[in-house]
């Protein structure tokens, strides 16, 4: 992986991903937030939305694509965070001291999380 991808994995916020449909499998790809934590990175949604969240988990196999400052199509899998305590510290580490943390728990309870781990 050349410099510059490490780079854009380390600062970047906006990527894309493409999961497969569980009911059509046709891919679909969106836009969301890269985090990062402890050397891992993350995507999370919000409780409401789940069906991206449930194309993964049927189909973990993703495609990550870098657009900010590189651009590469990174292969990938899904893996949700399903711990209580992981999840609890990531959020925090996510939104540290933002207004998201007056929804704590809400979004430790029920938002989408998964871990995202290039191939």
């Amino acid at each position: 992986m050349n410099e510059a991808i490490q780079k854009a994995l380390q600062e970047d916020t906006l990527v894309d991903i493409t999961p497969t449909g569980r009911k059509t499998g046709e891919p679909r790809k969106f836009e969301i937030m890269l985090r990062r934590h402890g050397g891992k990175y993350y995507i999370a949604g919000q409780p409401e939305r789940k069906g991206w969240y449930a194309n993964m988990v049927a189909n973990p196999e993703i495609i990550l694509y870098l657009k900010q400052s590189a651009q590469a199509d990174l292969p990938a899998t899904a893996h949700p965070v399903l711990d209580a305590a992981t999840r609890r510290e990531l959020f925090q580490a996510f939104f540290g001291d933002s207004e998201m943390m007056d929804d704590l728990e809400k979004w430790i309870e029920a938002a989408k999380l998964i871990e995202i781990r290039l191939s």
